[in-house]
């Protein structure tokens, strides 16, 4: 079951095969990786929760590589979860 905050998404989510084997992806408003705007989406879903300075965007980035769960395909953005 998905967690609280992600159930108003899960009708435009996906399942989509990974090379760890089955993920779910949700898609971004952001239409591209410029500025902060993309992660502060993806750092809500994968976190639950909003960041609460940049700092909380780029400590994800630095020691969880989070910005690597954003992957475009059919032409938008969308962010990897382990959820299914």
């Amino acid at each position: 079951m998905a967690e609280q905050h992600l159930q108003p998404l899960m009708a435009e989510s996906i399942l989509r095969q990974h090379e760890r084997g089955l993920r779910r992806y949700f898609p971004l408003k952001a239409k591209s990786r410029k500025g902060l705007k993309y992660l502060r989406e993806a750092f809500f879903i994968v976190y639950g929760r909003e960041p609460k300075s940049n700092e909380d965007i780029f400590q994800a980035m630095f020691y969880h590589s989070f910005d690597k769960y954003v992957e475009r395909f059919d032409g938008k953005l969308w962010v990897r979860t382990v959820e299914v």
